[in-house]
């Protein structure tokens, strides 16, 4: 808005402290994710699931992930999205069960550490 004003360098000082305030933000929630987890020590829930679907994303250069869909166990879902690395992708098929291994985290956003099959 400032620049499609001509007005840029009377707005320099708020649009500073605009990144700045937005670099915080962000700072503070990735140090709040991460010690939700790296601090957690509550101990595993296993849940039981099934697989409902499994994708491959290649990136640029070929790189690929690996992600399952799982019949989702919270009220309110349908399903739930899990990463994999590609062993527990290719151990596992549709249909299946699967045990996700959930935490309750350190203040209170779930967390898992892994997929395993059945």
């Amino acid at each position: 808005m400032s620049s499609w004003r001509k007005r840029l360098t009377q707005d320099a000082g708020r649009l500073q402290r605009a990144y700045l305030y937005a670099g915080a933000v962000t700072i503070f929630l990735a140090l709040f994710i991460a010690c939700n987890g790296a601090l957690d020590k509550s101990p595993v829930t296993p849940v039981r699931t099934t697989i409902v679907s499994k994708r491959i994303t290649r990136g640029r250069y070929g790189a690929a992930s690996y992600t399952l869909t799982v019949s989702s166990w919270r009220p309110g879902r349908a399903t739930e999205a899990f990463g994999v690395d590609g062993r527990t992708y290719r151990a596992t098929s549709t249909q299946k069960l699967v045990v996700v291994e959930m935490h309750r985290g350190l203040f209170g956003l779930p967390w898992y550490s892994g997929v395993l099959s059945d």
